[in-house]
């Protein structure tokens, strides 16, 4: 098992191109854009553009759990967004940051 702070090893990834509403605050995003503005990531500056949402599937996430997955949403050359998904009964959306062993 990774240490922490420690960057994710994925095993697959897959590409998206996405259109994200441009009026993000007027839909279902405050939540997201709250996690994204946490991680220092400016989400809702792009607001009407195109992006590409890439997917991995990661594989040193604690627990070991199989249903763990990143995704990146970028603008040309630039991170926009990122976000680790549990998929799980008990998962959720959380930072991108490894999460520290307790």
């Amino acid at each position: 098992m990774a240490a922490p702070g420690a960057l994710p090893i994925w095993k697959s990834w897959a590409g998206r191109w996405i259109l994200i509403p441009s009026r993000l605050y007027t839909c279902d995003y405050r939540g997201y854009i709250a996690l994204q503005k946490e991680q220092d990531l400016p989400f809702a500056d792009f607001g009407g553009q195109t992006v590409c949402r890439y997917t991995f599937r990661l594989t040193n996430y604690p627990g070991a759990r199989a249903d763990a997955q990143a995704n990146l949403l970028l603008c040309g050359n630039t991170v926009i967004a990122g976000d680790v998904m549990l998929l799980g009964e008990d998962g959720g959306q959380f930072p991108l940051a490894y999460p520290r062993q307790k």
